[in-house]
């Protein structure tokens, strides 16, 4: 009798000590995916550039489900490259690397869209871009920017890939980056808006605001 109620009581602590095992693996694991967490968003709030895309990573983390609309690039084109993107959505990638004060100045386009995907041998950094749309329109009438870099593996210069999306059409007849850029930009790359982020992102190498939403 006294063989069976101790076996009892010593099962009974080992239920006991699994339970509190568990409990606290359980409460680990949260806090770790708490910690991971803060520490992301901490990065993406100190340093926007590279693979920061708000509080959604790139590439999305979770590629099951209902795509959201800031993962529909990456679902829709993730799985080519940047040439076969650029070859398959015949994205005309093609500026002028010299440019002249008039040329500068002469309103040769119209640019009247809610979107636009531009283009631009520049050296000049993506953070300066950035601010110059920014103050160019105002960040209340601005849904979404992208910016990202790239050298040419034919003549090794750089130049810069933007996407700009509004909330509303805008109407422009004077070019509104060749100034900051000190060249003249091509503004319509495509009218591919998914092709156009992800080819973008694709290089590693950019900066956003907000969140993609074509």
């Amino acid at each position: 009798m006294c063989i069976k109620e101790s076996w009892t009581l010593d099962f009974a602590k080992l239920i006991a000590c699994l339970a509190i095992s568990s409990f606290c693996l359980r409460r680990s694991s949260a806090l770790i995916v708490v910690g991971f967490t803060a520490i992301f968003e901490a990065i993406c709030e100190e340093d926007d550039d590279d693979v920061c895309e708000g509080q959604h990573p790139y590439p999305p983390v979770n590629q099951t489900g209902l795509v959201q609309d800031h993962d529909r690039p990456y679902a829709d084109y993730g799985h080519l490259n940047r040439q076969t993107i650029a070859q398959e959505c015949q994205f005309n990638l093609q500026v002028p690397t010299t440019t002249t004060t008039a040329t500068l100045n002469k309103p040769s386009i119209r640019l009247n869209a809610k979107s636009f995907a531009i283009t631009s041998w520049t050296n000049v950094s993506k953070e300066l871009v950035m601010n110059k749309i920014k103050e160019e329109f105002g960040i209340e009438n601005i849904q979404y920017i992208c910016i990202g870099e790239e050298i040419s593996e034919l003549n090794h210069q750089r130049h810069l890939h933007i996407q700009i999306i509004f909330k509303e059409k805008i109407d422009r007849r004077k070019p509104f980056l060749d100034d900051i850029t000190q060249t003249h930009c091509n503004y319509q790359v495509t009218q591919n808006d998914c092709a156009w982020n992800e080819y973008i992102k694709k290089g590693g190498k950019f900066m956003k605001f907000h969140e993609f939403k074509s």
